[in-house]
């Protein structure tokens, strides 16, 4: 075989297993080659590729009987995939591998020629298997491999497929976020400095602590607001203003201490009156969206 060159169409469809080889080749020395190898020339070529019989090559070595070649001529690679195909409905396989055999022939939907549905039809396969085959194919040709040959169920590397790409667009979408949002991080990813995973991790952090400073912002602006509001609602009940003012008139450490509380300088009275006009505007805006509301 190895004097031999395979046409790419042969491959589309598994080698023997040892212990299947051995078989053939143990048949072949009792009754001799029944099918001869299919050699073709392609459009008048001199080369000759090897298009049929790669497991029968192989029984003949292992017996060391010479094997017996037929040559065809096909028009195009086209016609000796169509060849590859019609021989393939012999060969005693899931159908799984044979879906996987027509994607390795045909990766692409509009290479299968006219008339593809009956093609389909005859192989006892869906079209949906098909494309699930041709999805493996074209994802990774080393697992489609692993399909057309047993290895591996198409069900489940079709499954692969789909979580691996899953796991790929939520790669890209994490990347993207990171070059909108926090593009230090998606430079060190891109130097290679910090891998995806870690970075995303950081920049999920900073989203963690930048929600709680904000969430600390917002109690504080809501406990001033409330006391301000209250505190002022105070002084406009005359009662309380009266009590207030006999004491600081009549009191000398209530006077002292109230200062000490309030904290008071005694400079910013123009600050008190636009402080107050703000708590005003405020409470007039809460007011007006209630309304809306």
């Amino acid at each position: 075989m190895t004097k031999i060159t395979i046409h790419p169409a042969a491959e589309a469809y598994r080698l023997m297993t040892e212990e299947e080889i051995a078989g053939l080749a143990e048949d072949i020395a009792q009754h001799g080659l029944r099918d001869a190898i299919v050699m073709g020339r392609i459009n008048g070529a001199k080369t000759e590729l090897l298009v049929d019989g790669r497991n029968r090559l192989q029984a003949c070595e292992l017996v060391g009987i010479e094997p017996q070649f037929q040559t065809w001529d096909f028009v195009d690679d086209d016609q000796v995939r169509a060849f590859v195909k019609s021989r393939s409905e012999r060969r005693d396989i899931s159908k799984g591998q044979r879906a996987m055999g027509v994607a390795l022939l045909y990766p692409e939907p509009e290479k299968g020629g006219h008339g593809k549905q009956t093609v389909l039809k005859r192989d006892g396969f869906s079209k949906q298997r098909l494309s699930d085959a041709r999805a493996v194919l074209a994802y990774s040709r080393d697992l489609a491999i692993a399909v057309r040959d047993g290895a591996r169920k198409l069900d489940e590397a079709l499954a692969e497929v789909t979580v691996a790409r899953q796991r790929l667009e939520t790669d890209d979408a994490q990347l993207a976020r990171l070059r909108a949002h926090a593009p230090d991080l998606a430079d060190l990813v891109d130097e290679e400095r910090m891998t995806l995973s870690e970075a995303f991790g950081a920049f999920e952090q900073r989203q963690r602590d930048e929600i709680k400073i904000e969430e600390s912002r917002r109690e504080t602006m809501t406990r001033v607001a409330e006391e301000s509001y209250r505190g002022v609602m105070s002084f406009a009940n005359a009662e309380f203003v009266a009590d207030i003012h006999a004491r600081v008139d009549s009191d000398r450490n209530f006077r002292r201490s109230l200062t000490q509380r309030m904290r008071l300088n005694f400079g910013p009275i123009d600050d008190i009156r636009a402080g107050a006009q703000a708590l005003a505007v405020l409470v007039g805006k809460l007011a007006d969206a209630e309304d809306k509301e």
